[in-house]
């Protein structure tokens, strides 16, 4: 079966989405990019993307949820939801099939990363060219937030119905509620339940363990366009102070670049 990323697309991001694509196509091995365009119109760039357009407003959790709910009787494995100023990195050798077939086998449905922090690198650079080989310096640590694959093939032999209640991490819609759904947790290798992992927070980050780069600042000519637009998940203006909360730059990473 083939495996899936997908990500939710604001107007000011039509500059990274095609090295977003690349980058988990060619490098990680996902099969396919879905790329949903919220309140603008998108052209794909490469054979293996496909846009839906999805108009609307607090469009991020509707979209993971529409897409789960429309691929339950898909060709698709596993799915991935992230969102354009997130790249997985994954050490030498690895694909992201690996993961999945890890959790497989030993019947967990999700596969969960944790995130590290980018920062701007105190650089004034341009608002164009490639996003990861702009900017080099991180905080080096974890960060508490994941962001997870899903099992679609596990969802569809178990009747359970994918339901993302929060961005980083899918439930189960079963009779009688919503359930969190058991996760396998990278780089720990422990099966979590719920949406965050807080046991990693803090430790050095090793470029021979998997993790998710977190670019959430880029440079401040891009945050203010970024921050001009309300948040996909609640429809909210960022706070301006979340730039200097988060433009973490304490370690030099440029061989992810």
């Amino acid at each position: 079966m083939k495996n899936c990323i997908m990500m939710i697309a604001s107007p000011f991001e039509k500059d990274y989405v095609d090295e977003w694509a690349v980058w988990h196509h060619d490098i990680c091995g996902f099969d396919e990019v879905f790329v949903m365009a919220n309140n603008w119109s998108l052209e794909p760039t490469r054979p293996y993307m496909k846009v839906v357009e999805m108009p609307g407003e607090k469009m991020q959790l509707p979209a993971y949820n529409y897409f789960g709910q429309t691929q339950m009787s898909s060709e698709y494995g596993w799915v991935m939801v992230m969102d354009g100023d997130e790249f997985l990195w994954l050490p030498d050798g690895k694909k992201i099939g690996d993961y999945f077939d890890e959790a497989s086998r030993i019947g967990v449905p999700q596969v969960s990363f944790q995130w590290m922090l980018f920062g701007s690198g105190g650089e004034g650079v341009p608002t164009s060219g490639s996003v990861l080989s702009r900017f080099k310096r991180a905080s080096g640590v974890f960060k508490m937030e994941v962001k997870s694959a899903l099992n679609l093939e596990w969802c569809r032999k178990n009747n359970v119905v994918p339901y993302w209640v929060n961005p980083h991490f899918a439930c189960g819609a079963y009779v009688g509620g919503i359930k969190w759904l058991h996760s396998i947790h990278y780089p720990s290798r422990q099966i979590m339940w719920g949406p965050t992992r807080k046991d990693l927070e803090g430790t050095k980050v090793q470029k021979d363990v998997p993790f998710i780069a977190h670019y959430f600042t880029k440079t401040k000519v891009e945050w203010n366009a970024r921050r001009s637009i309300p948040r996909p998940d609640n429809n909210q203006l960022r706070n301006p102070s979340e730039f200097d909360e988060e433009d973490h730059n304490e370690v030099e990473c440029d061989w992810l670049a």
